[in-house]
């Protein structure tokens, strides 16, 4: 198979697995996404990518509840975090 081929479908592949946590503004993203899926020869390693920015979302979240956390103690509100999760134990979505 042709290695441009292959990494248009890696790159394809990523960015729909991307999808699932920035929703339709992944597709903003393909040229940094496909400069660094350049190294992504697998679907291993595209899963293992799309854990990772997956991770990188599950953390700026509970960054931003935690720092809002406090403020809405103060007006009687509680706030904790539910990972969604499939039945391959990958993440759906966050909520509060």
């Amino acid at each position: 198979m042709d290695n441009q081929y292959l990494h248009f479908m890696v790159v394809q592949a990523l960015t729909d697995s991307l999808k699932k946590i920035f929703g339709e503004s992944a597709k903003d993203y393909t040229a940094v996404i496909f400069k660094l899926s350049s190294g992504l020869k697998s679907q291993e390693d595209v899963n293992m990518a799309a854990q990772f920015f997956a991770k990188l979302f599950e953390s700026g979240y509970r960054q931003s509840v935690d720092a809002h956390k406090e403020i809405l103690e103060k007006y009687g509100l509680t706030a904790s975090i539910r990972i969604n999760q499939n039945s391959d134990d990958t993440q759906t979505a966050c909520s509060l």
